[in-house]
């Protein structure tokens, strides 16, 4: 192994020139090449460099330039770039297996080029526009500053780091390990969170901005959907996604639209929390969001905020586990299939069916006092059935039925309930009236009315 070192000496100002080098040879695989006082004078490569190290120092204030996109460029141990002049790293791709340093170069030219960090348990080390595609193969950790790229951002082996990690543009996709310790992962500015299939291991995951969510299966930590300004939209790609952690959209005061016309399943296993001191819009498709899980949760809806979200669902893995919900929030239709709902005061309007049956039920976590909670139902029908061995309870719960709802009510108890409609009362079958109840017909079931008959017969 030698070490090769800039000279220009024949001053034709490229790599693949013999006389350009102290050693009067092209550096090769085996050696450390170096750029420094000896020649400040630029340098092109006009050839797909491959090296054992690669050092731009302090002394060197020429331009290293590597090129267009036919070469693409190895350097088996570390690269680093102190200089005072510039790296343009062109459209080549960069394959480098040991440290990566650029956090000192004064200036940095990214191009459209590609990097990859393929080492093993390296050190990358970068200013905070070194990047436009970035991919991680290989084990790296970060603790200088912020890693930003302005394309793509691949990882498939793993990365750790205590500054935030932020695409701009491009694509982020994560089959690896990445875990950032006090700080985010942000996807910004027409960015895409392709895929999260690997470990993700952040604060929060934030989608800034125009953005795209592609990326389906589970969604491990935090995530948080803002709009810093203007009129923004993030949109939601079809498939189901699994938000582990908790999740917040918030407009910022700008108008921020999130888009689910591609009718994905958002299955929530900690709270969302809807924030809006702009515009908030929510487009909503055939999907569906569930509240899952065997935790409580809380559904926070901002005042104002009156766009349909889509089919509400309930499902929690454990009955007695309860979402809780803050504000008034609308919804295409409800279903309610186990666990609880406390609506807690607030209002739920409905533009389809609202059904309900055990196990699951409208409960408070206490009692099933729902503390004068209000279903707006504007179509559909209001399905609300229990079983022979398992009431459904309506407890100070009402109802505002519009004109054309059908209902299909049977096995429940209702208590302290007013139902407002425009075609009658509310028929419910095989019920138990608690009281206290009004806009409610509790309709005798005929094997009842026989039973009864029949006691009149022998009694009579």
């Amino acid at each position: 192994m030698a070490t090769v070192t800039w000279n220009n000496d024949n001053s034709t100002g490229v790599w693949n020139d013999a006389d350009n080098w102290d050693t009067d040879s092209v550096p090769t695989s085996g050696d450390d090449v170096v750029f420094d006082a000896t020649s400040t004078d630029n340098c092109t490569c006009d050839v797909a460099i491959d090296v054992a190290s690669l050092t731009v120092a302090a002394g060197y204030s020429g331009k290293l330039d590597f090129g267009d996109s036919s070469y693409a460029h190895s350097i088996g141990g570390d690269a680093t770039f102190d200089g005072s002049g510039e790296v343009d790293l062109g459209d080549a791709t960069i394959t480098c297996s040991g440290d990566w340093d650029c956090e000192d170069q004064t200036t940095w030219t990214r191009g459209t080029s590609t990097v990859e960090l393929d080492g093993d348990t390296k050190v990358c080390s970068s200013n905070y526009k070194a990047f436009k595609n970035l991919i991680i193969s290989g084990s790296y950790s970060s603790n200088l500053d912020q890693i930003n790229a302005y394309g793509d951002i691949t990882i498939s082996g793993s990365f750790s780091s205590n500054r935030l990690v932020r695409c701009y543009t491009g694509t982020v996709s994560i089959t690896g390990s990445l875990t950032i310790t006090g700080s985010d992962l942000i996807v910004s500015s027409n960015a895409t969170l392709q895929n999260v299939s690997g470990t993700v291991s952040v604060d929060a995951v934030v989608l800034d901005n125009d953005t795209t969510l592609n990326a389906t299966g589970t969604l491990d930590s935090n995530y948080e959907f803002l709009a810093e300004s203007g009129n923004r939209t993030c949109t939601l790609g079809a498939g189901t996604r699994t938000f582990t952690g908790n999740v917040t959209i918030d407009d910022e005061g700008a108008t921020y639209t999130i888009d689910n016309s591609a009718n994905p399943i958002l299955v929530f296993l900690g709270d969302l929390t809807l924030t809006s001191t702009g515009t908030l819009n929510w487009t909503s498709g055939s999907g569906a969001i569930d509240f899952d899980g065997s935790n409580d949760q809380t559904l926070t809806v901002a005042a104002g905020f009156t766009d349909e979200l889509d089919w509400l669902r309930i499902r929690k893995d454990v009955s007695t586990a309860k979402v809780t919900l803050a504000g008034d929030v609308s919804t295409v239709k409800f279903r309610g299939f186990s666990g609880r709902f406390d609506l807690n005061g607030n209002t739920m309007t409905s533009a389809g069916d609202v059904q309900a049956s055990p196990p699951f039920q409208f409960h408070n976590g206490v009692d099933y006092d729902q503390s004068d909670g209000v279903i707006d139902i504007d179509g559909g029908t209001l399905i609300l059935k229990g079983t022979a061995g398992t009431n459904l309870y309506i407890d100070d719960l009402d109802f505002d039925v519009a004109a054309g709802v059908t209902d299909d009510i049977s096995y429940c108890n209702v208590t302290g309930s007013t139902a407002t409609t425009v075609d009658g009362d509310l028929q419910a079958h095989t019920s138990t009236d608690g009281g206290g109840n009004s806009g409610w017909n509790f309709v005798v079931a005929t094997s009842e009315l026989e039973d009864s008959f029949f006691v009149i017969l022998l009694t009579g």
